[in-house]
């Protein structure tokens, strides 16, 4: 009898550690699973910078994106700018603006003229037209004239050839001025200004 209780006794004992290494490795494996789930939250959200390698890779990926950023900006800029740039249904790359020049070939420095006088010359201008002006010494327009290039085509360079008559009063000194519009807003482009002297007879005023 006292033989089966102690059988007993020991097989209860034995039932009860088994139920509490159960319990224990239920519980350190929800510690564990609970772990690793925030781990792998927190590694997902982490840029994977192990080594310097992957230090450079990120860096290089940052100014790819940065470049591709800059390149749809530019873009948008350029289109901007084509459409500033279109006049009369003609596209006007304001790069040309920098090839057109406008010599004279008749009036130097110093020339005394009288009226009426004839400046002539050579133009690449848009729409092959340019202003002829007579100024006086304070660089005001006394006389203005446009005149149209014979040139064979837009672009080209082409000569041109005006009269310009003139009845003055005060001032003997002033400038021959030849240069043309800008086809954006206006302004002298390439402009060409010779200092003279009137005939004291027909002075400037």
């Amino acid at each position: 009898m006292k033989s089966y209780f102690t059988n007993k006794r020991g097989s209860g004992l034995i039932g009860i550690l088994v139920v509490v290494f159960i319990m224990a490795a239920l519980v350190y494996g929800g510690v564990f699973f609970s772990k690793n789930t925030n781990n792998n939250e927190l590694e997902t959200n982490k840029t994977n910078i192990n080594s310097p390698v992957d230090a450079i890779n990120t860096l290089n990926k940052a100014k790819e994106d940065i470049s591709e950023i800059n390149e749809k900006t530019e873009s948008r800029k350029q289109k901007a700018e084509d459409i500033i740039n279109e006049v009369d249904g003609e596209e006007v790359p304001e790069s040309d603006f920098d090839e057109y020049i406008i010599t004279v070939s008749n009036i130097k420095a110093g020339d005394n003229i009288v009226s009426p006088v004839t400046i002539e010359g050579d133009a690449v201008a848009f729409e092959n037209s340019v202003i002829v002006e007579l100024r006086n010494q304070a660089h005001e327009t006394m006389v203005k004239e446009y005149v149209t290039t014979k040139a064979p085509d837009v672009g080209q360079s082409g000569a041109f050839k005006i009269t310009l008559s003139f009845d003055f009063s005060s001032t003997k000194e002033g400038y021959v001025a030849v240069y043309e519009e800008s086809a954006k807003d206006g302004s002298e482009v390439n402009l060409v200004e010779i200092p003279i002297t009137y005939n004291k007879d027909k002075q400037i005023e």
